[in-house]
């Protein structure tokens, strides 16, 4: 299957900057990719009776797919840094 995602390098500035800002709004704070779905390198999470995270154990490095994240290595240059 055609990798349909648009060249970082073909987006106006505008369309760049709507790119981080997305970005921004869906990075895990586990591992730093953007996506949609549960992380995929949570193998599993502990929750505190109020709910908050207790603790969190990850797949060895390696032994996680990447399919699906977006990095911020795959954007264009941010034109606001």
């Amino acid at each position: 299957m055609a990798d349909l995602s648009p060249d970082p390098a073909d987006l106006t500035p505008d369309e760049a900057r709507e790119a981080w800002a997305l970005f921004r709004e869906h990075r895990c704070e586990h591992c730093g990719a953007a996506h949609s779905r549960a992380c995929p390198r949570v193998r599993r999470l502990q929750f505190h009776e109020n709910g908050r995270i207790a603790s969190v154990e990850f797949w060895p490095d390696g032994k996680w797919p990447d399919i699906g994240l977006q990095w911020p290595e795959d954007l264009p240059p941010d034109p606001d840094a």
